[in-house]
């Protein structure tokens, strides 16, 4: 699925609950050669980062059982994957108390659905730059 001649492809996992969402975000992101696993919730999303590890999360905030902002705090407690960089992508437009919880849990970028194509491929690159 990398693209060929790309040195040591970066893993992207993407979260969230739309899959027609899901399969748009990995398409333009697997013809960029990034390799790209996902999960539909943030309990799956818990449960296979225990098999990966990726460069970069892209993590949909509102999701029915564990939110993404709770799947975030959960990773963050635990020591081994502390320090993987998240990215959300959601309909929730930023609010101060949005910035306050992405300040608090280190998150790398917010962008919001609907989304550029352009836009997102230059904010993923930047976050695993």
């Amino acid at each position: 699925m990398a693209a060929k001649g790309k040195k040591a492809t970066k893993v992207i996992f993407l979260v969230d609950d739309e899959v027609s969402v899901l399969q748009l975000v990995r398409k333009i992101l697997e013809e960029e050669g990034y390799s790209v696993d996902a999960a539909t919730s943030g309990e799956d999303a818990l449960s296979k980062l225990r098999d990966i590890k990726p460069d970069l999360m892209v993590l949909d905030m509102m999701m029915p059982g564990k939110s993404g902002l709770e799947t975030c705090q959960r990773i963050r407690q635990v020591p081994e994957w502390a320090d993987i960089k998240v990215m959300f992508l959601t309909v929730m437009r930023k609010t101060k108390e949005v910035e306050a919880q992405m300040k608090e849990l280190g998150i790398t970028d917010y962008i919001e659905k609907p989304f550029r194509v352009e836009d997102l491929l230059k904010r993923v690159r930047k976050a695993l730059s």
